[in-house]
């Protein structure tokens, strides 16, 4: 019986795609049919004529036949639905101004949703690329005064030797950005070292070569190997498979390249992209041992062993902490963390936590896009509805039944749907790679997302649901058209259709006082956000980040730094420049504290943030010295060791020492006796949004440095200072490099990135939504003047004058917009309570923003509804009165 089913539909399928050779072959089977009739009445004696004749009487009707062969053959509502999409195409295609206005708002609505949804796919819900994804965890830690998702190399070594949970155990450190250099040239990428079985564990093949391998990781510093992605390949080596084997500096270390992984492999974070990975066994060539148990800088993910619940595993590892915590020094900074697993399914956890809520609210406000965009287009099918009554009069007395009628209507909201989608896509795809350049500023790596199938399907179900819910009523309405009054010209179901126009333009105008409200409140956090006072002065700064080389060791009041600080002095356009160690708004800081002596001696302990800060720091960023004195270029190595402490720091100390200036910390990131000279303002070092931090500035001559960061204050254009100070490093300071350079303002705008995403993309919507609103008022009052064009004539014609005319639809805009922001607004104050934790120094109930949302919901109603209404008081009264 199964294979029975299976031969009818496969036949039936064989006749839908091969439909003219079955009608040919039909058509030869009835002419068979008849020449055999014919032939059989010839032979009884009939004339050929009579015998044609009564053959055909004898066979039936031969459109009947084809047609019910055709329904047995074939599937016949999938060709019925075929023909109501040609008609719907040709329909719309006889309506270009309405096929087009409507394309734009599905074209704008679903595009933003599918650009929002890529993110939040990308971001929040795909999983990583491996068989039982949900297996896979992440080691995170709570250490005594903090919490951290990286640990040390033996911590991974002591987890993979004492700990038998885990099928496979990797461990990743992303070191940001680096200098690539290529036959002289230089490019800034980003790479990531990886443990042994990296690649192994993600099932990741190579598309040229071999990946790394346990051989590779497992002494340090004994394989300079490295392994590019695919995109790296192609990009800085053109894709060339000669390349293999060669040699290429990274940060100036020499690496031999072994493989190019797949271009579909995406590693431990999912929204992520690296250029190169190298062993961890290389560590020390950039930074510091691998074996350094203090150094925490290895992020680690586990594979569950099969049968192992996460709930076992969690035990199972704090029952092994100990272990581990007694195979490791016992005087080690970092000691003592209490290990946890969490879910890495969707892979390491770099932007899913910080991004979470944003995307919710923006997928949210898309989604209001979209319901004003199908409110538009529900308007226009009425509107459309309403022009073809006598055109569906006559399909219904000719026989067409009304739910043919229905399919058909639907049919070409579905096909403007499916139009609209793909325009969607295309403007979702250059939304997408806007928002991420916007994000992503001043970064070699960065967030990264693609489109994919999930994101396909969101499309397709999107234009599904704008098809129902914007083409369901019309539809229907047009279904129920009474077809004798309606062909003697009189109009059907006018009013209750006006009604519900009215309706959906409340709608509309309630849905975008809501998105307008939204961005008033994100836009007024992005403001305050830039005017927030950081300390010190980012106008004209420009921070340059140099690093050691590998033959560089750490090292006090560095000569070649000191060289070429002062050749940046001397460089036209400088005003003032200095070093420091790390530099403002780059996102570093190093923690720790230090221990102080009250008067009886006792000592207490404290907690700051520590900066290395060199001759002129304080006044090339213009941050004013309270009281006490600076940094001099006297306090070198070898000079009584000085600091100076902001204001929040100095408050701290006071209970303790009473005036911090004189008093002397005993020892501070391995400085001995540092004597507190003065004291500074308070600043916002490392995060905008953070509370200011204590901190303590050591003099940057006066400690060992890897490297330092360089800030300049100059007049005049950025680029030529930027290129003068990279040939100055290259020249004066060979064993160190240039690992970026930004304008202070770029670093605070990316220090802001969530922020400004926020205001952005908010903004964008509530202007779409606005527009869309916009539209569907001026649809309106156009359609209005429209059918009211006798109505006007006989109130002109009788002594009405032409502002009374005028004022007559600018009162019924300006009261669906009054309507419509009473509704809108008590949401917009309701739902905007789910954005405070979102917002900087901003009200919910922000006065200014509803102001503003009121000021251009009203000017914007105004000005919609005044282009047709002007158009009304241009009618001429005897045309009108003439008009049927």
């Amino acid at each position: 019986m199964r294979r029975f089913v299976a031969r009818q539909f496969l036949a039936k399928l064989c006749a839908f795609f091969g439909s003219r050779r079955a009608e040919r072959e039909m058509d030869r089977e009835m002419a068979a049919h008849l020449a055999l009739i014919e032939e059989d009445l010839v032979r009884r004696g009939a004339s050929p004529r009579e015998a044609r004749l009564a053959a055909r009487r004898a066979y039936g009707g031969l459109e009947q036949a084809r047609e019910l062969h055709r329904d047995e053959r074939s599937f016949v509502w999938l060709e019925q639905a075929l023909q109501d999409f040609r008609h719907a195409v040709r329909s719309l295609i006889k309506s270009p101004t309405f096929a087009a206005v409507a394309l734009l708002s599905l074209a704008l609505g679903i595009g933003v949703n599918t650009a929002v949804f890529t993110l939040v796919n990308g971001i929040l819900l795909k999983t990583l690329p491996v068989p039982d994804p949900q297996r896979v965890v992440q080691l995170h830690g709570h250490f005594p005064d903090f919490e951290s998702n990286a640990f040390n190399y033996p911590v991974f070594r002591e987890l993979r030797r004492q700990t038998a949970i885990f099928a496979g155990l990797v461990g990743f450190s992303p070191r940001g950005s680096a200098i690539l250099q290529i036959g002289g040239e230089t490019r800034v990428i980003a790479f990531e070292l990886v443990t042994g079985g990296y690649f192994r564990f993600f099932g990741a093949r190579p598309a040229l070569g071999r990946l790394l391998d346990e051989e590779d990781d497992r002494v340090e510093g004994a394989h300079p190997v490295c392994v590019l992605s695919f995109q790296a390949w192609q990009r800085y080596f053109a894709g060339d498979p000669k390349f293999l084997g060669r040699r290429i500096d990274i940060g100036a270390v020499p690496l031999e390249v072994v493989g190019v992984a797949r271009p579909d492999f995406t590693g431990a974070e999912l929204q992520q992209r690296y250029d190169v990975w190298a062993p961890t066994a290389m560590l020390r060539e950039w930074s510091n041992r691998r074996e350094n148990a203090s150094y925490i800088w290895l992020k680690i993910l586990g594979r569950l062993q099969p049968g192992v619940s996460f709930t076992e595993a969690s035990a199972r590892l704090a029952g092994a902490s100990r272990g581990i915590e007694d195979a490791l020094p016992k005087d080690r900074a970092n000691a003592n963390p209490v290990y946890q697993l969490r879910d890495a399914s969707r892979g390491a956890d770099t932007w899913r936590t910080d991004l979470h809520d944003p995307l919710v609210i923006l997928m949210g406000a898309v989604s209001l896009v979209l319901l004003v965009a199908c409110a538009n287009l529900a308007n226009l099918l009425l509107a459309r509805t309403s022009e073809r009554q006598r055109e569906f009069a006559i399909k219904l007395s000719l026989g067409i039944s009304r739910w043919r009628l229905l399919r058909q209507l639907l049919m070409e909201t579905f096909a403007l749907a499916l139009a609209g989608g793909g325009l969607a896509l295309l403007l979702s795809v250059a939304l997408t790679r806007g928002l991420l350049d916007l994000f992503n500023t001043g970064r070699a790596s960065g967030l990264w997302v693609a489109p994919d199938a999930t994101v396909l399907l969101f499309t397709f179900s999107g234009c599904v649901l704008t098809a129902l819910l914007a083409g369901l009523y019309p539809a229907w309405q047009a279904a129920r058209t009474d077809a004798s009054p309606a062909l003697k010209g009189a109009s059907f179901g006018e009013r209750r259709r006006g009604l519900v126009r009215r309706a959906l333009i409340l709608v509309q105008v309630a849905l975008a006082t809501v998105l307008l409200f939204g961005a008033s409140l994100f836009a007024h956090s992005l403001r305050q956000l830039k005017t927030v006072n950081l300390g010190f002065d980012i106008d004209h700064m420009l921070t340059v980040e140099i690093g050691a080389t590998r033959n560089v060791k750490p090292a006090v009041s560095p000569p070649a730094l000191g060289e070429v600080l002062a050749r940046v002095r001397q460089l036209p356009g400088v005003e003032s420049a200095a070093l420091s160690d790390p530099g403002p708004l780059t996102g570093g800081m190093m923690g720790g504290g230090f221990e102080i002596s009250d008067k009886s001696g006792r000592l207490h302990d404290t907690h700051n943030h520590t900066l290395f800060a060199g001759p002129g720091y304080f006044s090339t960023l213009h941050m004013p010295i309270l009281r006490g004195r600076d940094i001099a270029a006297s306090d070198r190595h070898g000079a009584p060791n000085v600091a100076l402490v902001n204001r929040q720091l100095a408050a701290e100390l006071a209970p303790f020492v009473g005036d911090p200036i004189g008093a002397h910390i005993p020892e501070a990131w391995g400085v001995e006796d540092v004597e507190i000279v003065g004291i500074v303002g308070d600043s916002h070092y490392q995060r905008i949004r953070e509370k200011t931090p204590a901190t303590l500035y050591l003099a940057f001559d006066q400690v060992p440095v890897w490297g330092a960061t360089l800030e300049v204050r100059w007049r005049g254009a950025l680029a030529p200072v930027e290129r003068e100070i990279r040939r100055i490093v290259r020249a004066a300071a060979p064993g160190y490099q240039v690992s970026r350079a930004a304008s202070m303002e770029l670093l605070r705008d990316a220090d802001i990135k969530q922020d400004r995403l926020l205001a952005f993309l908010s903004s964008l919507f509530g202007a779409l939504g606005t527009a869309l609103a916009l539209v569907g008022i001026y649809g309106l009052i156009a359609y209005s003047v429209a059918r009211r064009t006798r109505e006007i004539g006989v109130r002109m014609s009788v002594g009405a004058q032409a502002g009374d005319v005028l004022w007559m639809f600018l009162r019924e805009s300006l009261l669906l917009v009054a309507l419509g922001v009473a509704l809108g607004l008590p949401i917009a104050l309701m739902l905007a309570r789910f954005l405070g934790k979102l917002l900087f120094e901003v009200q919910t109930s922000d006065p200014s923003g509803i102001a503003a949302t009121l000021l251009v919901i009203a000017l914007g109603g105004l000005a919609a509804s005044y282009i047709p209404g002007r158009r009304a008081t241009g009618i001429d009264p005897v045309r009108a009165l003439r008009q049927e």
